[in-house]
Parts: C-alpha cells; structure tokens; sequence
C-alpha cells in the first residue's frame, strides 16, 4: 500500500480536491500534478526513505510536493515556513534530508540555514511526466514526520507510517460528519498536525473539497475566504473564535455557508463557547490530538457536545489514566496522565531512543496532558505533568525563551509562564528580573527585538513583567505558580 493513493483515490477523478481565491484543482489533477513531483524528485537523486523537507506557504504545489514525495516512498517534512534559518537548519541536519523545497519568497532564509540542496518550486515539476507509478510501500514503512517541540527546547520529529493513511477518514466522517459533497477549511498553516490530519489526509480520503489560503491566517482575511469561497466545515482554534467575535467578523452573514465548526489547540473556555453559540446559533464542536497521533483521539459529537469538555473518545482510539508513577486510574473524577493508542500513533521520535521509550509503549502514547473524566465518559484537560505551555496550539517551552532573555545581556534572570486573559485563553507572561537598567525605558522593546532574532514568532512574548526578584522556593526553584498568579492578578488591575 502506498498512503497517497489511499488519499487521492478519495474522490471522483473529475470532483474538485483544492479551491483557492485563483483555482480549483481535480483529483485527478492534484494526482498528475504530485506525480510530476514525485518524478521531479526522483530526477535529483531522492528516492525510498529519503526526508524531503518541506518550506511552503498553503498552495495547491504543497499539497503536490507532500503526495509526490509519498508516492516515491521519500518523507515529506513540512516544517513552519515562519521558522528561524537555525530552527530550518536543524531539521535539515537532524532529519539528515536528501532535498528542501522552498518557494521563492523562503529561499534566502533556508539558504541562510546551510549549504542544502534546495529545490525550486517553480522547476521542481517542470518537464516532468504526470505519470508515475507509486512505491509499494508497507503499512509500517515511514510516510511523513512531524516535528514538535521538546521539553529541552530541541524539537523532535514525531516518525509517522503509511497506516495513518488508512483511518485518516474515521474521525472527520464519524464524529465531524464530512461527506465528499462538504467543502472543508482549516485555518491553521499546514505544518500543524491539526491540518495535516484533517485536511491534507482526513479531508481528502472522505472525497471533499479542501479550501487553501496561502498567507499567515488573520481573522479579517479569513472571513473573506469563508464569504468568498464557501466552505461548509471549518476547523479552527478558540483564539480565532474569540477575535472573530470581539471584532464583528461573525455579521453580515459572512459565515453563512458554514455548517459546522470544530475547535483544537487548545482549550475552549466555556464562556466562549456560549458566546460563538449565541451569536451564530451554531455550536464549536471541540477535540483533541497530537502532533504524534495526527487524528483526534477525543471529540465531542456535534449533536451533544459538552462544553468545556474535550469530549469522548472517537471511534478507533482508545484512551487511560496513570498516576505520575505509573499506576491506572480507573475512577471518574481522578486526575491522571492521558495515554492514547489508535493506529495512527507515530512510531516513535527519531534519533531520541530515551524520548520514545518514556513516551510510547505496546501502540500507546504518553501525552503528558492531565485529564479526569466523568461518570458519562466525557473528558476534561486539567493541564501539563510538565512545564510545557501551549499558546494558540503550538508549543512552547519555557527553558528555551528563559535562555534565549539571559543570553541576550539585558536581565540576568527570567521565566515564563501562561496566564489567562479577559476571555480565559492562555497567553504567555515573560517575567525579569535583575535587567540592564543602562537600558532605561526601553528595556521592553530592546528584549522583544533581541528574542525576535533567535526565536520563531510564537514563542516571543508581548506581556514582559519586571520584578526586583524571581519568586523561589528554599531550595531555589522559581515558584512558577505565583508568577502565574501575578500575572492574572497584573491583567485585572490594568
């Protein structure tokens, strides 16, 4: 079996596969066009096993460069394109790729990351046959990797099989009711699992038609794709909800064509939920999932969600609870580390034997999310057994921008916590202390631009508090949960 025949076989030849503001792309045209890839690889010397890593905007060529890549039994990587030359550097050497694909406007920052082969976009596909005949690969062979933060701030790669390619259809059919006849849009960028999971694969292999919006998703832009290009099914993230709502973007009727919204990242505060139902009438039908295990293990039905729950398990995973040390939980109400198992659940991490013996074991995988659930079998995310954060679905760990703020000269102690603004959505707060005051009044704005320069975007923080000291224990731990509770109470009294 080979993974993108399994999905590009999803639709009729002729029924529309991507829909952009330019073009509508057939299957059967995303199929020619992701041989002509595959060959134009094959052409550079990259072959079975090989990485390809992939830095692209949302475009139809994405979608071709992933598939051609699968095709030929090589490894798509697609990597943030708003990352770092060192972060893209890093994949690069860690994943000891044969090729990078770049579209033009990416290319100076990737050849900034090293001396790679570096693949065009433009020339990628160009003279190449729209023929090719697909790699047989077996169901545990490696499809695709997706990288994620680690808890030393180095990422892994999450290694991931062609047999994710056979349920890829399971959840987004059973839980979130996709047909072939749906039009679907996810508004995250197409590196997150999220995305890959429900719309490059899920999507797909149901037959549907996938909506594309090339640039970095703003709440404005993405109310004028909904209105222009109609998708049914949307999948979004509480903070686009929560924007949408305080700016007006839900009048008008610009979301009319949509039927039904699902939510994932991270968690929906019930307050929001009620206020997205009572403007739009419609409900946000709220999961979860991980970079590991790309599809959502827990999801609410749309015809009885739960709010501020994560859901029930969706068909095909399963789910337990263990105690820090290891025991089962077996109880409703007990809070105990999540562990999922369904087919989908990567293989391991690459290169990180200590990292996957501690987080994967006999087909499950150790989140490191703490839930409980209750007598009716929904489930309720109660935080991180470790210091990691996720902000807006992505993570970030603390340790790397604490070290990045000392490092650069201007404080001499930091540390970095979520706390909840107005609408209870999780932001990051970067307290200092100990600072340069040579700088003065523009300590702030000097600290942003220093961790702008090593630091993907995400990971910068725009809350940065000045203390004379950090909070710690007797035994000189910092005592995150009072800079936690600073924080709220700082928001309250501005």
């Amino acid at each position: 079996m080979n993974g993108a025949d399994l999905i590009l076989a999803g639709g009729r030849p002729d029924a529309p596969a991507l829909v952009t503001h330019d073009t509508t792309i057939s299957y059967r045209a995303l199929d020619a066009l992701a041989c002509q890839y595959g060959n134009g690889l094959l052409a550079r010397g990259v072959g079975r096993g090989d990485r390809v890593v992939i830095v692209m905007d949302d475009r139809p060529a994405l979608y071709a460069a992933f598939f051609g890549a699968m095709r030929i039994g090589a490894v798509p990587i697609v990597v943030n394109p708003r990352w770092s030359a060192s972060e893209i550097g890093f994949a690069f050497e860690d994943s000891q790729a044969k090729a990078l694909i770049a579209e033009p406007a990416y290319e100076p920052n990737v050849r900034m990351a090293g001396d790679h082969l570096c693949v065009a976009v433009d020339t990628l596909f160009a003279d190449q046959s729209d023929n090719l005949k697909s790699a047989a690969m077996a169901p545990d062979d490696m499809a695709f990797w997706i990288y994620t933060s680690g808890t030393t701030g180095t990422p892994k790669a999450a290694i991931h099989t062609h047999r994710a390619a056979t349920i890829a259809d399971k959840t987004v059919k059973a839980v979130h009711g996709v047909t072939a006849e749906d039009r679907v849009f996810v508004t995250s960028k197409t590196f997150f699992a999220y995305t890959i999971g429900h719309s490059v694969l899920g999507a797909l292999k149901t037959g549907a038609s996938v909506v594309l919006h090339a640039p970095w998703p703003k709440p404005g832009d993405i109310a004028e794709v909904v209105s222009a290009l109609k998708p049914s099914v949307m999948y979004s993230v509480p903070t686009f909800y929560r924007t949408a709502l305080a700016n007006g973007i839900t009048k008008g009727g610009a979301f009319a064509s949509v039927r039904r919204y699902i939510s994932a990242g991270e968690r929906m505060p019930v307050a929001l939920y009620d206020w997205w139902q009572a403007v739009t009438g419609s409900p946000v039908v709220e999961g979860i999932g991980t970079s590991e295990t790309v599809f959502m293990f827990l999801a609410n039905l749309p015809d009885r969600p739960r709010p501020g729950s994560a859901g029930r398990v969706t068909p095909g995973s399963e789910v337990r609870l263990e105690t820090e040390d290891g025991a089962p939980i077996d109880r409703p109400g007990e809070i105990g580390v999540l562990w999922t198992k369904l087919e989908s659940v990567a293989a391991g991490y690459w290169n990180q034997p200590d990292r996957t013996a501690a987080a994967f074991r006999d087909g499950w995988f150790r989140t490191g999310d703490l839930f409980r659930s209750d007598e009716d079998g929904y489930w309720f995310h109660e935080g991180r057994a470790d210091d990691m954060l996720k902000i807006s679905g992505q993570w970030i760990n603390p340790v790397e921008v604490e070290a990045q703020a000392i490092e650069s000269g201007l404080c001499g102690e930091a540390a970095l916590v979520a706390a909840p603004d107005v609408d209870g959505l999780e932001r990051p707060v970067l307290f200092v202390a100990d600072i340069n005051k040579s700088v003065g009044d523009r300590f702030g704005d000097e600290l942003r631009t220093a961790l702008t320069q090593t630091l993907s975007r995400h990971k910068c923080p725009k809350d940065i508090q000045v203390l004379e000291s950090l909070p710690r224990t007797a035994t000189g731990k910092v005592q995150r949960f009072r800079l936690r509770d600073m924080a709220v109470n700082n928001k309250e009294a501005r």
